[in-house]
């Protein structure tokens, strides 16, 4: 997904409506306007996830849903997001994933 204007067509805010796509195992995200990561387990193979440019993105809440698939998450300039504690505690427990993190203002990051 790049440069999707997540409101012209839809009211799409996360990946809700995107449960189809359940055997994906790559999903690059740029510039779309979704503001949280609601739905992500419905890509129940997804390994790669990358979040580019996400200047509304604040929810990462659900990340937890792909503990026991995801080996990559690549997080860049997405600035509503500040506290990644409990969410990537449960990946890093779960997995061996790389997480990258650039362009960040993490205010909370608690091991």
């Amino acid at each position: 997904m790049w440069n999707y204007d997540a409101g012209a067509i839809l009211d799409i805010i996360d990946f809700d409506d995107m449960s189809s796509y359940e055997s994906l195992k790559r999903l690059d995200v740029l510039k779309t306007g979704i503001k949280s990561v609601k739905g992500i387990g419905n890509f129940k193979k997804l390994q790669w996830l990358s979040l580019d440019y996400e200047r509304k993105l604040e929810d990462m809440s659900e990340i937890v849903r792909l503990a026991d698939t995801l080996r990559a998450l690549s997080i860049e300039n997405c600035p509503k997001i500040t506290d990644f504690s409990l969410e990537v505690l449960k990946l890093l427990k779960s997995n061996e994933v790389i997480i990258m993190l650039f362009d960040m203002k993490i205010v909370r990051f608690a091991f």
